[in-house]
């Protein structure tokens, strides 16, 4: 997470000094592994600050180099679970 970490100093100093500082919550998840893992990742930290989301965000992705009609189903379907399958109206 160090540059997760790096991003987060960055924001608070870029932040003018007369207003206070936000709760910024760092959470590094693999997202292939489902709603339910990254919910509970989500859930505890967000509680102990507050309850309160005002800004998600989401860098998730992946991607496989080649022809597309040359690549493999499982490759397909692993870098399609990740961008598409994970959206969950809940979140």
């Amino acid at each position: 997470m160090p540059k997760l970490e790096e991003a987060q100093r960055e924001l608070y100093a870029s932040l003018p000094s007369h207003l206070p500082p936000p709760s910024i919550i760092l959470i590094s998840q693999d997202v292939s592994e489902g709603v339910a893992p990254l919910a509970d990742a989500l859930c505890g930290p967000v509680k102990a600050a507050g309850g309160k989301v005002d800004v998600l965000i989401n860098c998730a992705g992946t991607s496989v180099s080649g022809a597309f009609d040359a690549l493999p189903e499982a490759a397909f379907h692993d870098m399609y679970k990740v961008r598409v399958f994970l959206y969950h109206p809940s979140l």
